[in-house]
């Protein structure tokens, strides 16, 4: 290191000779090998089963906004998005948040992000939780440069037998906008240690519930004066009301004064549907090779329905399928995985709306 400095000392100027300090190289690094949390080079939180169970709300994914640093986005009825650092886009999803279970990136290749509880884990096999709110890269990649959210789901030798979780509420109860809807979510768990080298899971949920309705209808015509905004405007653009971006100047009145007028829009109730079942099932086969060694075999299936929050993406009998085979000594592992997903009946509400319009009648007869 060179150092040159220049400085003033009673009203004499003195200049420093040119001088090399030598210093030790310094490796920051990081390791997927378990070890103590405050030996790691970046901030985890973990909980466990036991936390996690009394933390106040209907599933883990919403109870960790409970914790620092944590946000959740709620898109569905059944569909939480952890946010861990910065923003989240559109407000929907995070694509720079990476979720792993036992290590398993669960991003589905389809969509290129992740979808929080729609594919993660059923409530009744974690057994812990950790969050890394900041950059994980040093340790997982550079997937985790908006943090990490890892889950250990549970060890079949460790938690056997039989498990059963059913949670229930309802949801529009002031039958305002809807008739009351009951909300339920049932879960499975098995386990059994054939013997001291053998050992097998399974589990099973299954949810069911209405979705909340989009009711909300604000006119986001940018051509509107605010004194016309709304209903009195024949060219609005309603919030939650699809097909009527579709807009033309028509001349109207004894002057022909030319006047924006959009075509009728769909209510996003018509475009959507609104009683969801999501499905989890997995399972797994553990064999230990030698006292530190264990060979497992991990499968995965995932098929749900769920609207997008503000995005007008309707996910109809959406599939993912997850494979993983795993080694794992306490010193190394080794690790790979294949995820597969499949659309189903998905579609975008909006295109859908803007396309059965023009199927009735044509934009310019409609518009004649």
């Amino acid at each position: 290191m060179f150092c040159e400095t220049l400085f003033i000392q009673n009203s004499r100027a003195q200049l420093l000779l040119n001088d090399t300090v030598s210093v030790k190289d310094v490796v920051i690094s990081g390791s997927k090998i378990p070890k103590n949390i405050l030996g790691s080079p970046v901030t985890i939180t973990k909980l466990d089963s036991k936390k996690l169970n009394t933390l106040p709300a209907e599933n883990v994914y919403a109870g960790l906004a409970t914790q620092k640093g944590v946000s959740v986005i709620t898109n569905g009825l059944f569909n939480k998005v952890i946010n861990l650092r910065g923003f989240a886009y559109a407000a929907t999803w995070n694509e720079g948040n990476m979720e792993l279970v036992d290590g398993m990136d669960l991003n589905t290749p389809g969509q290129g992000i992740s979808l929080g509880n729609l594919t993660g884990t059923n409530d009744i096999d974690v057994a812990n939780i950790e969050l890394i709110p900041g950059s994980a890269s040093s340790i997982y990649g550079a997937n985790a440069f908006n943090g990490l959210l890892l889950t250990t789901t549970k060890d079949p030798f460790q938690y056997q037998g039989l498990s059963v979780l059913i949670k229930t509420g309802m949801n529009y109860i002031d039958g305002k906008n809807h008739d009351a809807s009951l909300f339920s979510d049932f879960q499975l768990r098995y386990a059994k240690a054939i013997n001291n080298k053998v050992a097998f899971k399974i589990n099973f949920g299954v949810q069911h519930g209405t979705e909340w309705m989009k009711v909300i209808e604000t006119d986001f015509d940018p051509n509107a004066a605010d004194a016309v905004r709304g209903l009195n405007n024949p060219g609005r653009d309603l919030s939650n009301i699809y097909g009527d971006e579709i807009q033309q100047a028509i001349p109207i009145g004894a002057n022909g004064t030319l006047v924006n007028v959009s075509r009728t829009g769909w209510n996003n109730q018509y475009l959507s549907q609104l009683e969801l079942r999501n499905y989890k099932v997995d399972g797994s086969v553990h064999y230990h090779l030698t006292g530190k060694t264990d060979l497992s075999y991990s499968l995965l299936y995932r098929n749900f329905d769920s609207d997008f929050g503000e995005q007008t993406w309707s996910y109809r009998r959406f599939a993912v399928t997850y494979h993983k085979i795993e080694l794992k000594n306490k010193n190394y592992f080794l690790r790979a995985y294949h995820v597969n997903d499949h659309d189903g009946a998905s579609y975008d509400g909006a295109w859908v709306a803007q396309l059965m319009n023009p199927a009735w009648k044509s934009d310019a007869t409609w518009f004649d």
